[in-house]
C-alpha cells in the first residue's frame, strides 16, 4: 500500500484511553483517512517477510464511501491476494524438504493431547542433533 506521497505508511495507533499497551495495526484497511489515520491511494500484495508486489491497484475515492471503513467497501483484492499467491509459490517452490523423521515427529506431537511429548520423543529429538 502506498499514501500519495508515493511512502508506505507505518503501523496506526488506536487510541484506547489510559493504559501502557496501544493498539496497532497494519491491514490494508485502517488506511482509510478516518480519524486522523492516512489514506492509502495505491494497493499492492505484501508479506511479512519485507516482500513488496511491484504491481498497484489504484484505490479511487470518489467511489468509496467516506463514512465507513473500507473492509465494508466493495474493493477488488483479487489483483494484490494474486501477486502474493505468487511470491507464496516461488518461496514454497525454494523450500527445502524436511527430514521425513522429523515430519514424524511433529505429526506425533500434534497428536498428543495433554501438551506433553510422547515418551521418546526427547531421545529421537537428540538422535536427529
Amino acid at each position: 500500500m502506498r499514501l500519495a506521497d508515493g511512502s508506505e505508511p507505518g503501523p496506526v495507533y488506536f487510541d484506547v484511553g489510559s493504559g501502557t499497551h496501544m493498539p496497532s495495526s497494519t491491514q490494508w484497511h485502517v488506511y482509510d483517512g478516518r480519524f486522523g489515520r492516512p489514506r492509502a491511494t495505491v494497493l499492492r500484495g505484501s508479506c511479512s517477510c519485507g516482500w513488496r508486489g511491484m504491481a498497484e491497484y489504484p484505490l479511487d475515492w470518489t467511489t468509496l464511501p467516506k463514512d465507513k471503513p473500507l473492509y465494508e467497501a466493495a474493493i477488488d483484492l483479487s489483483g494484490p491476494i494474486a501477486d502474493h499467491d505468487a511470491h507464496l509459490s516461488v518461496i514454497r517452490a525454494a523450500a527445502v524438504q524436511l527430514p521425513a523423521e522429523l515430519i514424524d515427529l511433529f505429526s506425533m506431537k500434534a497428536t498428543t493431547t495433554d501438551n506433553r511429548p510422547p515418551p521418546d520423543l526427547q531421545d529421537r529429538v537428540r538422535r536427529l542433533g
